[in-house]
């Protein structure tokens, strides 16, 4: 295949512009969300903090 599209340059532009004008004409019908509902996941936090009790880390990192 390669070597056919080396000989024939022509039919590789074809194949190329194709390929563009499917993906082009392919673009309406794409999905779009500018907001896309997404579940909250968890979130994992690690924090040396030495000398601190577990409130006052939770205090000093927490954003209620």
């Amino acid at each position: 295949m390669i070597r056919y599209f080396a000989a024939h340059p022509t039919a590789a532009n074809i194949l190329m512009l194709a390929l563009i004008g499917l993906g082009i004409a392919a673009l309406p019908t794409l999905q779009r969300d500018t907001f896309p509902v997404i579940a909250p996941s968890d979130v994992e936090v690690r924090i040396s903090y030495p000398g601190a009790s577990p409130a006052e880390v939770e205090r000093g990192i927490c954003m209620v």
